[in-house]
């Protein structure tokens, strides 16, 4: 192509097919870029996903021992087991550790086993006796 005295060394169609192509490379670039955030933010939301439905099961748990802990029977159970309180009629049993305490069994020892030199072994190995 010419322009008054000077010639252009390129056509104008392959300067718009060189713009058609640097404008595609820039999409592509910018989808890819997209697509990496999008995987980043899955990730991150089947973590957390993991994590509520952790925290939804400690939170039904809790909710069942407070439930569990304020009828009768679990205050019942506190105060029998942890405080040792009796109904009128019952018989309190309490441990008392003797003054000596529990009796360490006595265990025999026994020798160590001794290792045959090693001619012995190969001997047994290759005669028998």
């Amino acid at each position: 192509m010419r322009i008054g005295k000077f010639e252009l060394p390129f056509k104008p169609q392959q300067v718009l097919i060189f713009g058609a192509l640097a404008i595609l490379v820039l999409l592509l670039m910018d989808l890819n870029n997209r697509l990496t955030i999008l995987h980043e933010q899955n990730q991150q939301l089947t973590r957390i996903m993991g994590e509520v439905g952790g925290m939804q099961a400690t939170d039904f748990a809790l909710s069942t021992a407070v439930s569990a802990a304020g009828s009768e029977v679990g205050v019942e159970g506190v105060i029998r087991e942890d405080l040792s309180h009796v109904r009128p009629g019952d018989i309190a049993i309490i441990p008392i550790p003797g003054a000596e305490g529990t009796p360490t069994p006595n265990v025999p020892v026994l020798p160590a086993p001794t290792r045959a030199p090693n001619w012995m072994i190969w001997r047994v190995l290759i005669f028998g006796k």
